[in-house]
């Protein structure tokens, strides 16, 4: 139980923190902005939940098949924050372009993400 208490505050803290820095540092707050913020904060709730799911529902021994899933999501994150700084402050890009990407790179994480669990789930029951 202190273990999930920790991790709650962590990621609400996260979460926090981010909508702090990205209030704070941008003046407009048009739609590209919100669809940034918006994106940011799933793919924070992708890493939430990935790490929810391999501490608290595997609880295997085999933790290099756990790993696969908070990879995935972190790669997802760290890679959403660049498509957002590049896009935004250095390509200027317009929404529709920047929606586009955004939404490619969901679609690809998610379908690497549910074979990561699928292929997690099948390597935990052949302990």
């Amino acid at each position: 139980m202190k273990n999930k208490n920790l991790l709650y505050i962590s990621f609400v803290g996260i979460i926090i923190a981010l909508s702090a820095i990205m209030f704070l540092l941008n003046d407009t707050k048009d739609n590209l902005f919100w669809t940034t913020y918006i994106f940011l904060i799933v793919s924070i709730l992708g890493v939430f939940f990935s790490c929810v799911i391999v501490t608290f529902k595997h609880k295997s021994k085999n933790i290099a098949s756990n790993l696969v899933l908070i990879t995935i999501s972190i790669i997802y994150f760290v890679l959403n924050v660049l498509i957002s700084i590049l896009c935004i402050n250095v390509l200027k890009c317009t929404f529709k372009v920047y929606i586009s990407l955004s939404i490619i790179t969901f679609t690809i994480f998610i379908i690497l993400w549910i074979v990561g669990y699928c292929s997690s789930n099948y390597i935990n029951s052949q302990d």
